[in-house]
């Protein structure tokens, strides 16, 4: 990280800033892609599934499409990638509504 000042006539010497690098702090994991809920077996019982989040939880994605989003790179530093928030997602909670809109 540097930092330089600016005005009308330009920009000014830059200074390095201490320490020159920085790990950013781990973040919330990104939403699960493509959740889908059916009737599962035994009866009374649902079946739901999704993927892996590939957009950060910040709702920017890395790269790809809106439709078809591709896996965001391993930050700098990191052992996951962004859209894990920097670290292993370690469980997922699922929440049930008897209603509609989830209300």
């Amino acid at each position: 990280v540097r930092v330089s000042a600016l005005n009308s006539a330009g920009v000014g010497m830059s200074r390095v800033a201490s320490p020159n690098f920085v790990i950013p702090a781990n973040q919330v994991p990104g939403k699960p892609l493509a959740p889908t809920a059916s009737a599962g077996t035994p009866s009374g019982s649902l079946q739901v599934s999704w993927q892996h989040p590939l957009i950060p939880g910040h709702g920017i994605q890395c790269s790809g499409t809106g439709d078809s989003p591709l896996v965001c790179p391993t930050p700098f530093g990191s052992s996951s990638p962004a859209a894990d928030g920097g670290d292993v997602i370690t469980e997922y909670e699922v929440e049930v509504s008897e209603s509609e809109g989830f209300n």
